[in-house]
């Protein structure tokens, strides 16, 4: 989404039209009128009408922020408006649902069990590989060791939930009958850099790596973590830190790149602010976040993106989390709130001075009507409409 943009007036067409108007009839006055009533009548006019451009200009410089949401530049297969976004916002998008964990394999998981669980139900296809049958292994052994100790039970429940055959989880590899096989189950950890920016706790990346053993023959899967606890389970997180008001806004609908799925999440998460605002100030009939308004207040806490190879195509999903505490919440409503009443007095001083502007140069027709004794009547009310119509063109465009 663009930022939001301060527009401002334009003080040399403000003052340069009406002098301009004003010089030409001074001008033809003169040129009509001669001698020293020529000259006073040019000179009164391109006064007055010093005082129109005047009246134009004193207008604040800042005068409306118009804020202006750009749709995702992805494919229209890829775009999602606000009203994509409408219903429950707190029910689970279908892209996000276990189904598609289930079917596909992601580039990277928000957990090191996420990571275990993905290798125990694809580990079917590099079995039967090393196996070279499409039969089920007769047993699958697995290998403790200090890595994966605490893991291997994930592992094997995502191996029988998937294969429907028994693991038998021993300290030691053995010699392997016709049928069975062993799986190693290797987990890498790198500490972070940086602690994680809801405490002061640093988290940890890595690769998991599943091998299939069998008599002369092995085989492998391997894929990647991040830990990101707040994506891997939500409501957990939540009841960890309970003193803070964290928000989960995720994609909504299934994407082809990284970055239309962000902003979709992006969008998920400006309409939950909106609408946490909104039960503030229930008379608010509509209240328009941007993205820019959660990154200026700092709302944004992590993110994590996901891509899958799917059969036709990667399928990527974003999800992001905020933080909306009561002083993040309330500098923002008090910052929009702000912007609106600048926008009603902005409205208000331009009307006004357009209805000066017009009396105004209704008055200096008449007067020089009067001093020209209606011999150049039609020309100045030629004058009239084209310095109103100037006029109403000036407000018009500064809004």
């Amino acid at each position: 989404m663009e930022p939001l943009r301060t527009i401002t007036a334009l003080p040399a067409i403000s003052i340069l039209t009406p002098l301009l108007v004003g010089l030409v009839i001074g001008i033809v006055l003169l040129f009509k009128k001669g001698g020293k009533t020529g000259c006073w009548i040019a000179g009164g006019t391109l006064l007055l009408m010093l005082f129109v451009g005047l009246l134009i200009l004193l207008q604040p410089k800042t005068v409306y922020h118009r804020e202006i949401e750009s749709l995702p530049t992805a494919a229209s297969t890829d775009s999602n408006s606000y009203q994509e976004l409408s219903g429950n916002l707190s029910d689970i998008p279908p892209v996000w649902m276990s189904g598609l964990d289930e079917q596909f394999q992601a580039d990277v998981y928000p957990s090191v069990r996420a990571a275990v669980r993905s290798l125990g139900r694809q580990i079917e296809k590099p079995i039967r590989t090393v196996l070279q049958s499409e039969d089920p292994p007769q047993q699958i052994l697995l290998i403790k060791n200090d890595s994966n100790q605490e893991y291997l039970d994930e592992f094997a429940r995502a191996i029988e939930d998937k294969m429907q055959v028994s693991c038998l989880i021993t300290d030691k590899a053995k010699a392997l009958n016709k049928g069975e096989v062993e799986i190693v189950l290797s987990i890498d950890k790198y500490p972070d850099t940086k602690p994680a920016p809801w405490s002061k706790h640093t988290l940890s990346h890595g690769n998991v790596e599943a091998r299939v053993i069998t008599s002369g023959r092995s085989n492998s899967i391997q894929t990647k973590y991040v830990e990101k606890p707040w994506a891997d389970n939500f409501s957990e997180f939540a009841n960890r830190y309970p003193s803070h008001h964290w928000i989960l806004a995720r994609s909504q609908r299934t994407c082809t790149n990284y970055q239309a799925a962000h902003q979709q999440a992006t969008r998920h998460a400006a309409r939950q602010i909106g609408l946490l605002l909104k039960e503030r100030v229930p008379q608010l009939k509509s209240l328009n976040i941007t993205d820019s308004d959660l990154q200026q207040g700092k709302f944004y806490l992590d993110h994590f993106c996901q891509s899958f190879a799917g059969s036709s195509g990667p399928i990527c999903r974003d999800a992001v989390l905020l933080d909306a505490s009561e002083e993040k919440l309330t500098a923002l409503l008090d910052k929009k709130l702000s912007l609106r009443r600048l926008a009603q007095k902005s409205w208000i001083y331009r009307i006004s001075s357009l209805l000066g502007m017009t009396v105004l140069i209704c008055l200096v027709y008449a007067f020089l009507n009067v001093a020209t004794r209606g011999y150049y009547t039609w020309a100045l009310r030629v004058a009239v409409v084209v310095l109103i119509a100037a006029g109403v063109f000036l407000v018009l465009t500064l809004i």
